[in-house]
């Protein structure tokens, strides 16, 4: 009984607290129908302002949500009031931790952010590392050679620009294995992921061997239709020289390739730069040697960039099977 004595002015007490603190509020703009009382306990219902982020001792209080045009103001009809209020933008979240990303959330991000810098990097870097082979054949074969004599740079010119496409066409090899193997890591097959690295070797192998019978087979006509005959035979024959040694690296060329999807696969671009990296090396050393020193010519940058291919698909399959060591051991 003293209980439903007390509530009516209870209410008129926070009625007129609201009032003062809330002036301009649509709810109380008319005062005397602005609250409603009840003495059954079922039915009170009390008309009552509170700002939309409450102070964290106040956490029973109603709140309300700017969403969707709701006011700042709203009349509640239960006796108990739930806080629920909705995750947008501009809400306040009534539990103990806020709708803000947690420190583990921008770990995880930053996480993330820097492993693709990791892969990213590398591979850009073996993108741009993979030409260099021909530019050093080229760039050695006309310092070096005899002076007013452009044939045989005419003739590796053409001949480089032939090979260039044909190994660019057999580029999915690199291209689809990478995913293919993802995929399997992914499923925590590694069974499969094995058997799709062996496959695509497999056909990296047989590709190759068969696209180096069809350029020593088939070079006088690919020459011809590259205009090595219109600029001379001696331009000719220098395209000859370099076309016959760099197509028996044909096979090198594609398991590289090959191995490099494999590596993508497995998140390890870093292995792939280092060997693409040293097989460049190599290759600039026996161009000074063949064609600086030897004066060999397009030929003997022919055999730099073979030896410089071989050397390097040997130590991709060395790290592939496990002979010897890669960059990346958590991710193989």
């Amino acid at each position: 009984m003293i209980r439903c004595q007390l509530l009516p002015l209870v209410a008129a007490v926070a009625a007129a607290a609201t009032v003062f603190l809330l002036p301009g509020c649509n709810a109380w703009s008319s005062a005397p129908h602005s609250a409603s009382f009840s003495c059954r306990p079922a039915t009170m219902a009390v008309t009552t302002t509170t700002p939309l982020i409450p102070p964290p001792s106040h956490r029973g209080a109603a709140l309300t949500s700017t969403k969707k045009g709701y006011d700042a103001c709203e009349t509640s009809s239960n006796a108990a009031i739930d806080i629920d209020i909705e995750k947008d933008s501009g809400s306040y979240s009534g539990d103990e931790h806020s709708s803000a990303s947690s420190p583990d959330g921008t770990e995880n991000s930053m996480s993330t952010s820097q492993q693709i810098l990791d892969l990213a990097v590398p591979a850009l870097i073996s993108l741009a590392i993979d030409p260099l082979m021909t530019i050093a054949d080229t760039a050695f074969v006309g310092r070096y050679s005899a002076p007013n004599d452009p044939y045989p740079l005419a003739g590796l010119g053409s001949a480089a620009a032939l090979l260039v496409f044909s190994f660019y066409v057999f580029n999915f090899l690199a291209t689809a294995t990478a995913p293919l193997v993802a995929t399997r890591r992914a499923a925590k097959d590694e069974a499969g992921a094995r058997l799709v690295g062996g496959q695509a070797l497999s056909l990296a192998l047989v590709l190759g061997t068969l696209l180096s019978v069809v350029l020593l087979t088939y070079r006088h006509t690919l020459l011809s239709v590259m205009g090595t005959s219109v600029t001379g035979p001696q331009a000719d024959m220098y395209a000859e020289q370099f076309l016959t040694v760099r197509a028996l690296a044909a096979p090198a060329v594609l398991l590289c390739s090959a191995s490099n999807g494999i590596m993508r696969g497995y998140l390890d671009t870093k292995t792939p730069t280092l060997i693409l990296l040293g097989s460049n090396f190599v290759n600039l050393f026996l161009d000074v040697v063949l064609v600086a020193n030897l004066g060999m010519g397009p030929q003997g940058a022919g055999i730099a960039t073979t030896v410089a291919e071989w050397i390097a698909a040997i130590c991709f399959l060395g790290v592939l099977s496990g002979k010897f060591p890669r960059m990346d051991e958590k991710n193989i």
